[in-house]
């Protein structure tokens, strides 16, 4: 629906001017072309955006695990890797 998600915002902040214009072409068309759809996808691949994407996603889970350490009361270790391997998971399959 066109919403400024951080892919759309770090390709927007990187993109030449055509780039840009095909970005803002096709987010949020209804009627976009799968011409423009594999478009969009390359450019988000060529400016680095799903890399940093990752890497931002990472971080958060990471932050993310190291407080469940700091949790009070703690968690018991059982539901404490369970929430752990839970948050690796939905990092790795959304991948």
């Amino acid at each position: 629906k066109g919403k400024k998600t951080l892919l759309v915002i770090y390709a927007l902040k990187k993109a030449n001017a055509q780039q840009k214009k095909n970005l803002l072409e096709a987010l949020g068309n209804q009627k976009a072309t799968s011409k423009q759809i594999k478009e969009i996808i390359k450019i988000f691949y060529e400016l680095g955006s799903i890399r940093y994407c990752e890497k931002i996603a990472a971080q958060k889970i990471k932050k993310a695990i190291n407080y469940l350490d700091l949790a009070r009361p703690s968690f018991l270790s059982g539901p404490k890797n369970f929430f752990q391997e839970l948050a690796r998971f939905m990092f790795e399959r959304s991948k």
